[in-house]
């Protein structure tokens, strides 16, 4: 069975030899665990708001606008604010 992103990102966050592991070298970090591949091109790419809305299980789009994104949330829309860096 393949794990979550939430699944790895747990385990980086309550496991510090996999943390290290992980910011060491992620792709060989990441090629040791059943990581579906996709999820593993979303960690590598770096971006955060991305990685929220795979976590989050929403849909994600990089054309969206910068100012603001709507999230569709278990039946309620949450506004999500990011700034304006990239």
């Amino acid at each position: 069975m393949q794990a979550s992103l939430k699944e790895f990102l747990t385990d980086l966050a309550l496991e510090p030899a996999k943390l290290a592991a992980y910011l060491t070298d992620p792709r060989s970090a990441m090629a040791g665990s059943d990581l579906p591949r996709e999820d593993q091109d979303v960690l590598l790419r770096s971006n955060r708001h991305e990685i929220f809305a795979r976590v989050m299980d929403v849909p994600w789009t990089d054309d969206a606008p910068l100012a603001s994104r709507a999230m569709a949330l278990k039946n309620e829309t949450y506004i999500y604010v990011v700034s304006m860096e990239r």
